[in-house]
């Protein structure tokens, strides 16, 4: 089962490399597939996550968060997907991929 973290993000930086960090921690903890979407929703200047190749970056033009969150969603390619904010919480995405299917 693949899950999709996508996060939707404008002008924070350093916050965003916090968060995507974190989530890149749990990725590595969990034994699933699972992909990272940043939305940078027109920030200036635009994010950098070069480092971070296994990031999908995508770029949109200032939207607004909700709309950015639903072209994040749209591009991801998992099972389940799930948002930043909640998968910053402690085993998250562990917890999501152990579900049961309905």
């Amino acid at each position: 089962m693949r899950l999709s973290v996508v996060i939707a993000s404008k002008d924070r930086p350093e916050l965003l490399r916090r968060v995507v960090e974190e989530l890149r921690e749990q990725v590595a903890d969990i034994d699933s597939d699972a992909e990272i979407v940043v939305v940078d929703d027109g920030s200036q200047p635009p994010y950098n996550l070069g480092d971070m190749p296994e990031v999908r970056v995508l770029r949109t033009s200032g939207h607004g968060p909700a709309r950015a969150r639903n072209e994040g969603v749209r591009a991801s390619a998992g099972d389940i997907t799930i948002g930043s904010a909640v998968c910053v919480l402690s085993n998250v995405m562990a917890s999501a991929i152990a579900m049961p299917s309905a």
